[in-house]
């Protein structure tokens, strides 16, 4: 491991490398950026996302790190299409590999890792926002044909007359566009059919009631993209229907997968999502916008029919509404409107209807003090019955001269820990999987917490250099520490006691290094590194940090020797972690589960080939190409050396009308 580092150190120290189009909390992946690496399904991004810190269990479906770690904590990561929210999701999860958007449609992606406010939209944690490209003219078509083997798990060919214990199946996945374009108007038809495995041994033996037909996750998405544009406006529309258990074509059944983190156990589900998200512009001159959005989301959901050990049925309503207005007094140019949004949980199962409607006022001004100055103050007032929150932020940025920008930002409110509809029916005890003994407990209200950044920014030529510092204050934070441990006869994870830990709160602090540089014409290198630490605050806050890694780099060379072939070789470490949660769970299996998990270390490999014309191409990948174990959660899969191969046929203008 030392020499590998110091390969790696000295690799570095020649190339100079830089992470992507990035600023203080945000990255912004382009088209240029996405070619360079085969996206079998969208959560794919986050392996070139070091910024996020995320834990899965099987490889499919990814959590924030932090989002969901207090009991008041929103849904872990909020995605938008082409700037207008989606309310995407599974109650508290948000399962980006299942967003029915292929990633052949997508022409960027701006990526918001601290609280902010984005054209409107708050985000407590991680922002997603897919920008959708403009289609080809006329008619094309466009298919896509993934799968992948994992060696090291039992997997489906255990059942078959293929027999082979240690081989896991990834897919197939398979993507059809269709579109049509013009100067004016675009329309494209997608369908995505989805195949993931959920046999990794860690998973099965603390699921005794499963049954060969839950080992896979099966989903199918049916979506529609529409733009229209001409001088005075602009209409772009996404319909979605969506759909897990029993797919839309096809016979196998296969029931999706909700993680409880209060029963650390998984639970069988089948559902379907319908989904309308429609942004428009008024243009009223050149300097004056109104923006009117609306997103509509109707989700339904039940225990997987091949399982009977939890009996839950319920419908999920969301309206979210927006309008705004953009224009400029003077020197100060502004936006700012009103939102609405509307939630309806019913559920059937036990007879309750929970209804929330929320009104927030958002504002956003900037402006310039001298001609290499520019300052930005934003905020949003929620408002919920009798209670209100907010969050407000002040940028600065300077350009000392053409090479050299820095940038600090401060952000204050209480919408940090702001209850998510799940969350808040948990919280009194009114629609949850388990069975917790604190239903209700004191919520502290108006409590405030801080965000500092300092950013500073170096380019020239080729060379990128980013770097600064980030410092949290959080407070007002409830938590329900759980004592998990595995029962060996029932096979299955007992939680022995919860213990309250109400209105904690404290500090904690992160340097980040990127650099970059593109050399030789062919290679460019891009490179992370983070450092993490607590300043203060509760015992119990420093210990439920502990779960992030201290230290996380990550390195990136691609290669392109012609227009038509590419390759990328990634490698990523992870200091140790450790989930207080878990600390009676000792090493059970074996070793299988565990509360404190070692540091990891992964290089993957891809490499893609055009065709006639970039009418076809072949893309092959392999991760954890050292086969180490990779663990991210205490009782989560491993993850081994697995292979990849992606092809895909586009036709574009093929039909002119």
């Amino acid at each position: 491991m030392k020499n590998v580092f110091q390969n790696l150190a000295v690799i570095f120290l020649l190339t100079f490398c830089t992470v992507y189009s990035q600023s203080a909390g945000e990255i912004i992946l382009k088209r240029t950026d996405l070619k360079l690496f085969p996206i079998l399904r969208l959560s794919d991004i986050y392996s070139i996302l070091p910024q996020i810190d995320l834990y899965t269990l099987d490889g499919y479906h990814h959590t924030s790190l932090r989002n969901n770690l207090f009991e008041q904590t929103p849904a872990d990561i909020t995605i938008l299409i082409n700037g207008v929210n989606t309310d995407f999701g599974f109650l508290d999860k948000v399962n980006l590999s299942q967003l029915p958007l292929d990633p052949n449609s997508i022409d960027s992606i701006v990526i918001k890792y601290y609280p902010v406010n984005y054209s409107g939209n708050y985000s407590a944690g991680v922002l997603i926002d897919f920008i959708t490209k403009e289609l080809p003219e006329d008619i094309s078509f466009s298919l896509s044909y993934s799968t992948g083997n994992e060696t090291g798990d039992p997997g489906p060919y255990r059942y078959t007359k293929y027999f082979s214990k240690n081989v896991d199946q990834f897919g197939p996945n398979t993507s059809i566009i269709s579109s049509y374009g013009n100067n004016n108007f675009g329309l494209s038809l997608n369908f995505i059919d989805q195949v993931s495995p959920a046999t990794d041994e860690a998973i099965l033996m603390r699921t005794p009631n499963f049954i060969f037909q839950n080992y896979q996750v099966r989903y199918s998405g049916l979506s529609v993209n529409s733009y229209f544009k001409n001088n005075k406006s602009q209409h772009s529309l996404f319909t979605a229907f969506s759909k897990t258990g029993q797919p839309l074509i096809g016979y196998v059944y296969g029931a999706d997968i909700y993680f409880d983190d209060n029963l650390s156990t998984e639970i069988p589900y089948q559902g379907q999502d319908i989904y309308f998200v429609s942004g428009n512009k008024i243009l009223l001159n050149d300097d004056d916008i109104i923006s009117i959005d609306l997103n509509f989301k109707h989700s339904s959901a039940e225990q997987s029919k091949l399982s009977n050990d939890y009996n839950f049925k319920f419908d999920n309503l969301l309206i979210n509404s927006k309008a705004g207005f953009k224009s400029s007094v003077g020197v100060i140019n502004y936006f700012a409107g009103l939102s609405f949004e509307y939630q309806n949980l019913d559920s059937k199962s036990d007879g309750i209807n929970h209804r929330r409607n929320i009104t927030s006022f958002f504002a956003s001004f900037d402006f310039r003090t001298t001609k290499k100055s520019k300052h930005t103050i934003d905020f949003n007032l929620r408002k919920e019955k009798r209670t209100s929150a907010f969050f407000s932020n002040i940028t600065s940025l300077f350009e000392i001269d053409n090479q050299n920008l820095f940038m600090f930002s401060a952000s204050l409110g209480n919408m940090y820990n702001r209850e998510s509809l799940s969350g808040h029916l948990k919280n009194t005890g009114q629609f949850s999987f388990d069975n917790d003994t604190i239903v209700s407990y004191h919520k502290a209200h108006n409590k405030l917490s801080y965000l500092f950044n300092f950013d500073y920014n170096y380019k020239q030529n080729n060379t990128r250099i980013n770097s600064g510092i980030t410092c949290f204050d959080d407070n007002g934070l409830n938590y329900i520490l759980n004592d998990f441990n595995y029962n060996d006869q029932e096979r299955i994870i007992e939680n022995n006691s919860q213990k309250l830990f109400a209105d904690i709160g404290g500090s904690r602090c992160g340097f980040y290094l990127g650099i970059g540089h593109r050399f030789l014409k062919e290679f460019e290198g891009r490179f992370y590194y983070r450092y993490e630490f607590n300043l203060t605050g509760d015992e119990i806050y420093k210990m439920l940090m502990k779960r992030i890694p201290a230290h996380k780099v990550f390195y990136l060379l691609t290669y392109q020797p012609a227009e038509d072939l590419y390759g990328s070789i990634a490698f990523t470490y992870l200091s140790s972690s450790e989930w207080i949660e878990y600390r009676d769970i000792g090493v059970a299996l074996n070793g299988l589960y565990k509360s404190k998990l070692s540091q990891k270390f992964l290089i993957d490999f891809s490499i893609t080939k055009n065709l006639w014309k970039e009418k076809i191409k072949v893309s092959a990948a392999i991760k954890n190409l050292l086969n180490n174990r990779i663990q991210y959660h205490p009782v989560g899969g491993t993850f081994d050396l697995t292979f990849y191969l992606k092809v895909e046929v586009n036709f574009n203008s093929v039909l002119k009308i």
